[in-house]
């Protein structure tokens, strides 16, 4: 059992009980809940080790469940919110492999118009996918509040463009505002506000999306001055076991410094103070309303981010800070436990949604019920990740060129991962001996029988929808 209580207690109850409740679980038997308000925060290139300096935050994974090996299955921020808002399906599915992929994305039947139809009051604030069309309501949103912008905003306190608007099962025309000049978190904090403030009777589903901490990484003035305590970077100095494109990438000559990198970690955990500030500040609303007993909280993000793992900074690449996010679910009157098995946070957690407010959508994801409600063991044990180049932007920016540079696919389970590069190139890392993934192991004649069965669940996983054409 790879569940942890805390505190730590022992089961009393016998095996012969606990596979009663089990099958009463599984035959719809036991009395289910009433409809639950669901508050969804999602930040912006948060890495899964960026939340323990964010007290609001820590307080709920304290007191709710946190998954520490949540990842995402394209790491690369339309990507993920795409498989989100799809309801959980592979960014090879639902067309969104990339960030110039958003257009593509089908927007008819998501999580906003499932939760509508069930009689959700659903809430949109802060970042779409990038490639949004300013003045477009997505289908299903009562309350929408977008940032024209799209994928990324230099100025953090001049917003520009801001759509508002509310729409039905069909996508509607919202009105394009020009914001007042205002810290952009502190602008979603209060457009989430007016959103709590305005409900009604309906149960409610608000998903709240910040620019933090995503480059340029601007914190909130009362943050300008904090340090925090960093972690290492792990160091790596043999590249001769990695993939070509990356021991070409180490000799080549980026931007980033050591002392770049140190700031870049710094305005990382300054911005998320805000957005801990804001959680709070909605957290305390929800209570004044009476509804903290029958709100569940999520709180994660899209996806991860090097900054000087294998001696690069970016997203997009199979590498496990990239990959691997924070996931908090805090459910009320629930035991606080951490939560050791695989998450697929872009399928699982969009799953659980649907599944917790009694609705449902075709996803690719695994409901996470059994864990928060019966302590019961996830029952992932694989998932397909990949990216379609991504990191190709390199090349005008910085002036790297690499053949099919950033576009990689593989399989994740529990321990091990695996990937193969269009160049014919694998890596293979035992994430339980070499978490930092220093050693590729991939050319190891131990590892044959292994990297045959990961593959065939590789092969299991992409043949489940084709990949979308350029």
């Amino acid at each position: 059992m790879t569940v942890c209580i805390r505190p730590e207690f022992t089961r009393s109850l016998s095996a012969l009980l606990f596979l009663w409740f089990v099958q009463l679980y599984a035959t719809g038997a036991l009395a289910e809940p009433a409809p639950k308000n669901i508050l969804f925060v999602l930040t912006d290139d948060q890495r899964a080790d960026e939340w323990h300096q964010m007290p609001t935050i820590r307080r709920l994974a304290e007191t709710g469940f946190y998954f520490d090996q949540a990842i995402v299955t394209t790491p690369v921020c339309a990507a993920a919110r795409a498989s989100i808002l799809s309801g959980g399906t592979y960014a090879r599915r639902n067309g969104v492999l990339n960030n110039g992929d958003g257009k593509r994305f089908d927007d008819s039947k998501t999580i906003a118009t499932a939760l509508q139809k069930a009689g959700y009051r659903t809430g949109f604030i802060g970042k779409y996918l990038h490639g949004y069309t300013p003045g477009y309501i997505p289908p299903g949103w009562d309350y929408f509040v977008a940032n024209n912008n799209g994928g990324m905003i230099n100025d953090w306190w001049s917003l520009v463009n801001i759509t508002t608007g509310s729409s039905t099962s069909r996508a509607e025309k919202g009105e394009v505002t020009e914001a007042h000049r205002q810290y952009i978190t502190y602008f979603h904090k209060d457009k989430a506000l007016q959103f709590l403030e305005s409900l009604d009777s309906r149960p409610f589903f608000l998903m709240v999306s910040t620019y933090a901490p995503h480059s340029p990484r601007s914190p909130a003035n009362e943050d300008r001055q904090t340090v925090f305590d960093l972690p290492d970077i792990p160091k790596e100095h043999d590249f001769s076991d990695k993939p070509n494109w990356l021991q070409q990438a180490v000799k080549h000559t980026f931007p980033w410094t050591e002392k770049s990198l140190y700031e870049a970690r710094q305005n990382n955990l300054r911005t998320l103070q805000a957005v801990d500030r804001s959680v709070h500040s909605l957290l305390s609303k929800i209570g004044e309303l009476g509804l903290a007993s029958e709100t569940i909280i999520v709180y994660s993000s899209d996806n991860g981010l090097l900054l000087g793992e294998h001696n690069i900074a970016d997203k997009g690449v199979p590498y496990e800070p990239a990959i691997k996010v924070p996931l908090v679910i805090n459910i009320p009157n629930s035991e606080a436990a951490t939560v050791n098995d695989l998450v697929a946070m872009n399928l699982d957690v969009p799953a659980t949604i649907l599944d917790l407010a009694g609705s449902e959508l075709t996803t690719d994801g695994i409901s996470l019920k059994p864990v928060l409600s019966l302590g019961i063991k996830h029952q992932r044990e694989e998932a397909l990740i990949e990216a379609g180049g991504y990191l190709s932007w390199w090349t005008k920016r910085y002036g790297f060129e690499y053949p099919g540079l950033g576009i990689w696919s593989g399989v994740r389970t529990p321990r091990w991962k695996y990937v193969e590069h269009p160049t014919g190139e694998k890596e293979l890392y035992d994430l339980q001996r070499d978490p930092s993934e220093l050693e590729n192991i991939a050319k190891s004649p131990d590892t044959a029988e292994l990297q045959r069965n990961l593959r065939r669940q590789y092969e299991l996983l992409r043949g489940t929808s084709s990949a979308p054409t350029s």
